[in-house]
């Protein structure tokens, strides 16, 4: 029955499990100041395993509050917890603002439906069979009811259309058991957003059943390899020292009622990057993998669960600065030599400018080559053009110079003329002079400020700001300073209609800004959306560590016939079998 509730005010989440506050700074003073901001905790909705119980769909915001629709309950769905670990970072390509990556992509749910299967297994003939010296390996068919975690099973093997009574079947006396057929189980069908394409190397996926049984069902792990490339919008204003965010984006096929992704503790490492980048590991380890928070209160009819992988990459830009910007740096102090030449003679003096023009404009052609046309102006841009001005400037003033030159030739006479021309030339080295310790201390700066770590090539925030990144997209409100998670469905556009209004009742857009935090930020180090433990997760319950000949027994006495029929096997496929 869909249950319609009263509208709430999102303030007050603690009392009413609002999408409100999650976050509050003491301070009202500087949204972009973290000292003193702490998370607390999960987002609305979420429990502390990472998964969202309940939410409600069709909601509406009507003068900064919510009206809830209608309520849709997840308490049935199954969790996945996602790891990716990245290998390989092949390439990233500026021009068609793409990356190639070899990684390793790994789930595991716990499937209730999956025991009692079917399947076949490759054991040891016993020691006493005459054909085991010739073929020492047999296959039966049967059932397998449990598996243990160390591999033991409690298996039905079935002999013509019977079944014999359960045996525990050890780990070292069987080869190989068939998978159950995954066809039939569940499996949690994703997408990955911004895939371009698969390489060859990509591998076909593997399927491990860890452990199972009648009242847990089956705990499975997925496993493949990915060679892929990816779409990825690159933000290059401070190109060649600008600092990439490439992600791998991941949705659900189902709705999150039906599974939901949850991250994994821990970080992944990258073997091998390609030489023209460096991951930036302060930022890389606590966010590898992470997982989008869904709406409590959903303006849409269903939602999917989203996940998302994360490599902060920095541009080494070695190559740009030892091919391109040094070579445009001489050639501006070949130009600079223009100077030595006499203002007389202004042929030879604008030809040299002329050429070193040419040749800088040129470099500007080879850096257009190799990456994609952007509306605003790179660092290498800008550098240019001001390498192109610094001509400019210097043909101008040879120009100036020149007429005016010319000019007072026809109103003085000879002597006073010959004074003039070596006032000018005075002022010709003078302005020359200029030029070269400006470009000399212009450069002697930028080599500073290059040393200093982090301040050419901006901040993670900055970069995190430009790509719209949702890790942990904020609400700041400057009037009362309060802060809160940004709706997913708002998280790009923020309007005054879908805007919920703070406690304060500030709904002025202007007063309300939205900020996307970095794991760096303090209060943040961790994901929004809880993470798992793997190793706690992918633990079986104490009756599943290892086999018990007690448990075939149990069983054998729970489902065979009478004592005077015990002996005999089923004669037909018991249907408890597979309950």
């Amino acid at each position: 029955m869909a249950k319609v509730h009263n509208e709430l005010p999102l303030a007050n989440v603690s009392e009413k499990a609002s999408i409100g506050e999650i976050l509050q700074s003491k301070s009202r003073s500087g949204v972009s100041d973290l000292k003193g901001s702490k998370s607390l905790g999960p987002p609305p909705g979420y429990d502390k395993d990472g998964i969202i119980r309940k939410f409600w769909s069709n909601c509406k915001i009507k003068h900064g509050k919510y009206e809830c629709g209608q309520e849709v309950n997840c308490e049935k769905t199954i969790p996945v917890a996602l790891d990716i670990a990245p290998h390989e970072l092949k390439e990233v390509s500026n021009e068609k603002e793409q990356f190639e990556l070899v990684f390793i992509m790994k789930m595991y749910w716990q499937d209730p439906k999956l025991h009692s299967f079917k399947t076949k297994i490759t054991r040891h003939r016993p020691k006493d069979d005459p054909i085991e010296a010739v073929d020492p390996l047999e296959e039966v068919k049967g059932i397998v009811r449990r598996k243990y975690r160390n591999g033991d099973l409690l298996f039905i093997e079935q002999e013509g259309e019977r079944y014999k009574p359960a045996v525990i079947l050890r780990r070292s006396e069987y080869v190989f058991m068939e998978e159950p057929d995954w066809k039939i189980y569940f499996f949690p069908t994703y997408t990955f957003l911004n895939l371009v394409r698969t390489e060859a190397q990509t591998e076909e996926p593997m399927m491990n059943l860890l452990w199972c049984d009648e009242e847990k069902g089956g705990f499975v792990e997925f496993r493949r390899r990915y060679d892929a490339v990816f779409q990825e919008s690159l933000e290059l204003k401070m190109f060649p020292l600008d600092r990439q965010i490439c992600r791998i984006r991941i949705t659900a096929e189902k709705e999150i009622q039906d599974f939901q992704f949850v991250g994994i503790e821990g970080w992944r490492n990258i073997a091998t990057v390609h030489e023209e980048w460096q991951v930036e590991d302060k930022m890389f380890s606590p966010c590898t993998t992470y997982v989008r928070y869904a709406d409590e209160k959903c303006e849409h009819r269903s939602q999917r669960s989203l996940a998302k992988t994360v490599l902060h990459l920095q541009r080494k830009g070695d190559y740009y600065f030892h091919n391109v910007l040094i070579n445009i740096f001489l050639v501006n102090v070949i130009a600079l030599s223009a100077f030595a030449v006499g203002i007389g003679d202004i042929g030879d003096r604008l030809s040299l400018l002329s050429t070193t023009l040419v040749a800088v404009t040129a470099y500007q052609t080879v850096i257009n080559e190799n990456i994609p046309r952007k509306t605003y102006l790179t660092v290498c841009d800008k550098y240019i053009i001001f390498a192109v001005v610094y001509q400019v400037l210097m043909a101008v003033e040879t120009v100036a110079l020149s007429l005016i030159s010319h000019v007072l030739s026809w109103y003085t006479g000879e002597e006073e003329h010959a004074e003039m021309i070596e006032w000018i030339t005075l002022y010709d080295w003078i302005i020359g002079t200029v030029f070269v310790v400006g470009w000399v201390l212009g450069h002697a700066a930028i080599l500073l400020m290059l040393r200093k770590e982090g301040l050419a090539s901006g901040s993670w925030k900055e970069a995190y700001e430009a790509n719209e990144e949702p890790y942990a997209p904020v609400f700041e409100c400057s009037t009362c300073g309060k802060r809160w998670l940004c709706s997913q469905t708002h998280q790009r556009k923020v309007t005054e209609q879908n805007l919920i209004w703070c406690e304060c009742n500030e709904n002025r857009l202007s007063r309300i800004k939205k900020r996307y935090y970095t794991p760096g930020c303090k209060g943040f180090e961790k994901p929004v959306v809880p993470q798992q433990n793997l190793d706690k997760l992918m633990c079986a319950p104490p009756h599943l560590q290892v086999g018990d000949e007690q448990h075939a027994d149990d069983f054998n006495q729970k489902f065979q016939r009478p004592a005077a029929k015990a002996a005999a096997v089923r004669d037909s496929h018991p249907p408890e079998l597979l309950q």
